[in-house]
């Protein structure tokens, strides 16, 4: 299964990342270190991708999506962003799931799963 997010905040130009940063309505807290997964932009300004970090929305300061075993934080490839379009992370739910916290009384996401038809369903 797969994780959809809304895009809540975009920071086109981080001075310290030195990249565009994109915050989320999930949180990347859930996910296990050696999961990667693939950020795939369902709604999205034009552009051609630009390596992007995606943050989660706790409190936690290493709350990146693509932060791999050894706190290495990942860009992702992302066209330009606006508050409000949607960003899907591949493989993630059975992680998510059975990693599940409720950190800072964030609840779970919702999960969808792609359907052969190109569509998705709710889980």
């Amino acid at each position: 299964s797969s994780d959809l997010t809304t895009v809540t905040s975009v920071e086109p130009e981080h001075p310290g990342f030195r990249s565009p940063v994109v915050g989320v309505d999930a949180s990347a807290w859930n996910l296990a270190p050696w999961h990667q997964p693939r950020a795939v932009p369902i709604s999205s300004g034009a552009g051609e991708p630009a390596p992007t970090f995606i943050v989660g929305n706790t409190l936690y300061e290493n709350d990146f999506f693509g932060t791999d075993t050894r706190g290495r934080r990942r860009a992702f490839p992302l066209p330009e962003m606006s508050v409000g379009d949607r960003i899907v992370f591949t493989a993630s739910g059975a992680y998510t799931m059975t990693n599940a916290r409720t950190f800072n009384r964030i609840p779970l996401p919702s999960q969808y799963a792609w359907t052969r038809a190109g569509g998705a369903r709710a889980l």
